[in-house]
């Protein structure tokens, strides 16, 4: 026990001590050395660090430092004191892995970053996208700073989180003189994403003319992994010009793209009236085959003021056109009290037991996104239930029918793997004095039946 004791009582000491490590007095000058930093101060960030000693490394909750607030916003004259006093000038916040010289690039403070690198920071360094500060220097459009980077040697083919390179942003957002700099360093030409697309497919998808005039010579027509070309790209984007760019020269459209769709497929896809012209002109033929790509598992709550069913189901999704088909039990929790004719005028009260096994098919209609990932559709159908049970107490079966009802309703749908939905039903189930006007409330999981790479081939049609 003794023994015991003696270890608590050690480790209880030594939390304390790294509780205590900074007082109150530390974090009071850190946050105003920040605040001083960031206001490009520079007397008061010397009094700070000199006369107060505050910590020149000292990190808010984000992991941001005095240096970062300093470069982030082009305080030239803060930036070089704090790294004559020896500021660490490659640490990186917390977040977003941001470092001094990300954060000055990102907001195009050539001078800071320069002061930046002449004094230690690494050119490389990767933030928590993969990204460095010459993969935003091209993003952004700053043509003078992604120069400056490259003077310093920095690497221009490495790729971030996405596959993409600087050459790959400078081609997909059109900005030609940054394009013809990293030419001019050797940049990657060659380089092939991901999805197997290359240069020419993303200057097709952007609309990049000036890059495909440059480099005319060198357009191949690779299929990507969904099998397109650059003018296939080119007229899935929409972008009409670059698409008579390609068939002005020569390149040629494919009649099938793949077993699913054509370029006719794309051109509707595209949503541009004049390429849809342009295409039928061509005398390109689409394919109208269904994708089915979702298996569904649900439960509903079905019911109105005299009634109440629930509903165990599954049922599978057709994701071009918005089809589905369904089948499932519907089942009382419990029997019910029903009026049973026995002549035009009298009737039993009994105790009825209903089940039905039903078959449905509705259609889907996109209405509006309600999220990144979400969106809220319409949808219509039929239902053609089954139905038979029995009374309690009596030799008498419920009259087993097929009854058909139209329905319409609501669903919010969240990504592809979840559906909550409510309805109207006409079920006219026939029991006396009982409203045909059901209500439906339900969810569903759905499972995806196709592989990710399935999917991804056929993204073009994938409209649900």
């Amino acid at each position: 026990m003794k023994i015991f004791a003696i270890i608590l009582f050690f480790l209880l000491g030594s939390c304390y001590v790294v509780a205590q490590e900074h007082d109150d007095a530390y974090y009071e000058k850190g946050d105003l050395l920040l605040y001083y930093a960031d206001q490009g101060d520079l007397e008061s960030v010397k009094i700070i660090i000199e006369v107060s000693g505050a910590d020149i490394n000292y990190t808010d909750y984000y992991g941001v430092t005095a240096l970062m607030f300093a470069a982030q916003m082009g305080h030239n004259s803060v930036t070089e004191y704090l790294v004559e006093k020896s500021a660490d000038v490659n640490l990186k916040s917390s977040d977003f892995q941001f470092t001094a010289l990300i954060s000055a690039v990102k907001n195009d403070h050539l001078k800071t970053a320069e002061i930046l690198i002449r004094n230690g920071a690494n050119i490389d360094d990767t933030d928590v996208f993969g990204r460095t500060a010459l993969h935003y220097a091209v993003m952004y459009g700053f043509a003078e700073t992604a120069d400056m980077l490259m003077y310093y040697d920095a690497n221009i083919n490495i790729t971030d989180v996405t596959g993409f390179s600087p050459l790959c942003y400078a081609v997909q957002n059109g900005f030609e003189e940054i394009v013809m700099l990293l030419k001019l360093e050797g940049a990657d030409a060659g380089i092939v994403l991901r999805d197997s697309s290359d240069l020419f497919h993303l200057a097709a998808s952007s609309g990049n003319l000036f890059f495909l005039n440059t480099f005319e010579n060198d357009v191949v027509l690779r299929k990507n992994i969904y099998g397109l070309t650059p003018p296939e790209v080119a007229l899935s984007s929409g972008q009409i010009e670059t698409l008579n760019w390609f068939l002005e020269r020569g390149f040629k459209l494919s009649d099938t793209i793949n077993e699913v769709y054509t370029a006719r497929t794309l051109a509707r896809i595209s949503g541009d009236r004049e390429m849809k012209k342009l295409i039928r002109k061509m005398k390109i033929k689409d394919y109208h085959y269904p994708y089915f790509g979702r298996l569904s598992l649900g439960f509903d709550l079905i019911f109105n003021g005299d009634d109440f069913f629930m509903s165990c189901n599954t049922g599978i999704s057709e994701d071009r056109y918005g089809f589905g088909l369904e089948t499932g039990i519907m089942f009382r929790g419990e029997e019910r009290r029903v009026l049973y004719p026995f002549d035009l005028n009298n009737y039993y009260q009994l105790r009825e037991r209903r089940n039905a096994w039903y078959i449905m098919m509705d259609k889907n209609f996109k209405l509006f996104k309600t999220g990144r990932n979400s969106y809220l559709s319409a949808f219509c159908g039929i239902r053609a239930s089954y139905y038979w049970g029995e009374y309690d107490g009596v030799n008498i079966e419920v009259v087993r029918q097929m009854i058909a009802s139209p329905l319409a309703g609501l669903a919010l749908n969240s990504g592809r793997e979840f559906r909550m939905f409510f309805l109207c039903d006409y079920l006219n189930i026939p029991i006396y004095n009982t409203n045909a006007l059901f209500y439906s409330f339900g969810l569903k999981g759905l499972i995806n039946l196709r592989k990710k790479d399935t999917n991804e081939k056929y993204q073009y049609i994938i409209k649900y």
